[in-house]
């Protein structure tokens, strides 16, 4: 059976469930990472997953109805990943210390 290349980064790992789950752009399924950056990236730039757990609500409907990430969005998830580095987790969603939310499109 073939690979899904929507199941892997571009670093070659497996994703798993994400921070959060948001619909895809008019799909019925779901999106856990939307991963940007560039692995080993310059100037403190890093692969990470655009959807976060403090990711604001206009921002996830922006990604639902556009499917971009938006620059606030973008740097929102640079925050995220450099504190998760810091404290010597990967950027990405680890089943064992983090929790998935369900976002729910806002009113």
């Amino acid at each position: 059976m073939a690979k899904n290349k929507n199941d892997y980064r571009l670093d070659g790992t497996k994703k798993g469930k994400g921070f959060m789950q948001i619909r895809k752009p008019n799909q019925p399924t779901t999106m856990t990472e939307y991963s940007i950056g560039m692995p080993g990236g310059k100037g403190g730039e890093t692969y990470r997953p655009s959807i976060t757990p403090n990711m604001h609500p206009a921002e996830a409907n922006y990604m639902q109805e556009t499917g971009r990430v938006s620059r606030t969005q973008q740097m929102t998830s640079l925050k995220h990943a450099r504190k998760r580095i810091k404290a010597g987790k990967s950027p990405f969603y680890n089943q064992k210390d983090d929790k998935v939310t369900k976002y729910k499109k806002g009113k």
